[in-house]
């Protein structure tokens, strides 16, 4: 009944605007002549009208139950497959970070690909230096860490010494080959590998959404290696679950990586597949840790102490902080103190600049928490091999933990990210499954908006930090809502066997 009178009365409401917008200059009102507010009142009278039409049809089909009506559409929401949430998520973000900057622009200009980079003259800025420095130690004799620019391990040195045979932009070119091949090979080949009960459609998502992100576009036009480094690293940790026999070459794999960039040694983790063989879990990391401490010196003592010297200037330059788009913790913090990110001002950015050191111990012990609660869950509920959850938290943590973390390396996220979206399992119960959609919608969300340029995200954002800190939070969150539930688990395991 209270639908039935709602449509009369919105049939009347209707009615009513229709006559009053074309009928106004009979009542003197306005100016003469039907004139476009008239026209607009007449419209949304109509729409009104006609609501009121469908609601009373409906009423009189008995089509219409209100209760019946909600508790549809909540089924509704609880039934849908779990790439409508991964998209409803990039969707959001498209709508924020490029609709609204690109179209909704003040100056009424499109400027979407104005300096859509760091400026940069020419393509390769950190293939230049990479092959510079090369020269300078091959044909100068002089250490590659003489100004404090190069600060990966000696053995780097080693394994990129035959770009010095190629002249610029080959070497460029060579680079820039080598990083999409270890796209490809990293978000769609191991995601592929790692999920054989996988869905394509996520895989898919994420490995087309990457192509046109930001920080590959990044990584590409620097020519750099990150790509390489760390499919190298996830190569090692698939041969280690799940092809035992060739565990050297995990091994082996995961400390080239480790040479090439300092950050893979946080995956050091991955290498356990029982949390609750404490000794041999311990014997293996400290034999991996020894023998990369080892190829540190594999240029001999002082090349050695030039590297722990440029990579101490490296943490303490404060350069490097000062621009957006280093998002590692003591970056964010640097430039949160420095002018709030046009948020804070007054005596709460004195706070903030006064106890800068506190607030960046804080996100470090909040990366950390996020971090171990995994590997205890993972211990306490027994479950054993490869961790998707895991992986996705050592990746952020490899990104903001390093005092220098610059934005192309936003394009290692989309692996693990897929990786662990096409590996849920789904609660049956409807209060687990709605709470799992929404973090599921939150880390989406999180993640898309760094496939974006900085200068088009909303100032909060405009640092990655705080997206991959949220990402960090719904996917601790959902391991935690996964672990509590018994069949959630028994999937999990049934995985892990087939």
């Amino acid at each position: 009944m209270f639908v039935k009178r709602s449509g009369y009365l919105l049939l009347a409401l209707g009615l009513l605007g229709i006559f009053l917008s074309l009928g106004a200059d009979f009542i003197g009102i306005g100016k003469k002549g039907i004139q476009a507010a008239q026209f607009l009142g007449a419209q949304v009278g109509f729409i009104v009208l006609l609501c009121g039409v469908a609601l009373i049809i409906a009423q009189r089909r008995g089509n219409l139950q209100p209760n019946r009506f909600f508790d549809g559409h909540k089924n509704l929401i609880d039934e849908q497959p779990l790439i409508i949430w991964i998209v409803a998520g990039f969707l959001m973000a498209y709508l924020i970070v490029f609709i609204i900057p690109t179209f909704l622009d003040s100056r009424l200009q499109f400027q979407y690909f104005y300096r859509y980079l760091p400026d940069n003259v020419n393509l390769g800025l950190d293939t230049r230096s990479i092959t510079k420095y090369l020269k300078l130690w091959l044909i100068d004799g002089k250490s590659p860490y003489l100004d404090n620019i190069i600060f990966y391990p000696p053995l780097y040195n080693l394994l990129m010494a035959p770009i010095v045979l190629l002249s610029y932009p080959t070497s460029y070119y060579f680079l820039l080959v080598v990083g999409i091949i270890s796209y490809f090979g990293l978000t769609f080949i191991l995601p592929v590998l790692f999920t054989p009960k996988r869905n394509m459609s996520i895989l898919l998502f994420f490995f087309l959404t990457g192509i046109f992100s930001y920080g590959l576009v990044f990584e590409l036009e620097r020519g750099q290696f990150n790509l390489a480094t760390f499919f190298l690293c996830l190569l090692a940790v698939y041969i280690y679950h799940y092809h035992e026999d060739f565990r050297f070459f995990a091994y082996l794999f995961f400390s080239i990586s480790v040479q090439l960039k300092v950050y893979p040694l946080i995956f050091i983790v991955m290498f356990v597949k029982d949390w609750r063989d404490w000794k041999n879990n311990l014997l293996r990391m400290a034999g991996l840790g020894a023998f990369n401490f080892a190829l540190l010196f594999i240029l001999g003592y002082s090349i050695f102490v030039d590297f722990v010297r440029s990579t101490i200037a490296q943490i303490t330059q404060v350069g490097a902080y000062t621009w957006i788009g280093n998002h590692s913790i003591k970056a964010f913090v640097f430039n949160l103190s420095k002018d709030g990110l046009g948020l804070l001002s007054g005596n709460s950015l004195e706070w903030v600049r006064q106890y800068s050191g506190v607030l960046e111990f804080l996100l470090l012990v909040y990366v950390v928490v996020c971090f171990v609660s995994i590997i205890v869950g993972t211990y306490r509920r027994k479950v054993q091999g490869f961790n998707p959850y895991l992986l996705v938290t050592c990746t952020i943590g490899a990104m903001v933990i390093p005092s220098v973390s610059h934005d192309y390396k936003l394009a290692i996220l989309a692996a693990p990210i897929s990786i662990l979206f096409c590996s849920l399992a789904v609660p049956q119960k409807k209060s687990n499954r709605t709470w799992l959609f929404l973090l599921v919608f939150l880390a989406s969300f999180a993640y898309s908006s760094t496939l974006y340029p900085f200068k088009y995200r909303p100032e909060i954002i405009a640092n990655s930090m705080p997206l991959l800190l949220v990402i960090l939070l719904s996917i601790t969150i959902a391991y935690h809502l996964q672990m509590n539930s018994r069949e959630v688990v028994e999937q999990v395991q049934e995985r892990q066997v087939d």
